[in-house]
């Protein structure tokens, strides 16, 4: 991996673990963190999400779940 493969996932990881995270939240953060906040499929209640630095590169996927909650993929 290298430095913007490792920034990802350390993003994700990190924001992952906030206590009452949002996926409005999540956005937010990603964008001001540099990286790109991308709907794949679904809807806001139940949807996944990309978050990458540049298209066709390392990304990381999150999905909101039916449960209400954000997981990684």
């Amino acid at each position: 991996m290298n430095n913007i493969d490792l920034a990802i996932e350390d993003f994700v990881n990190k924001t992952l673990n906030l206590e009452g995270l949002t996926l409005k939240g999540f956005e937010k953060l990603a964008i001001s963190n540099g990286f790109y906040f991308k709907q794949q499929g679904g809807d806001e209640n139940h949807g996944t999400y990309a978050i990458f630095k540049t298209y066709n590169a390392h990304s990381a996927a999150i999905t909101k779940c039916h449960c209400g909650h954000i997981h990684r993929l």
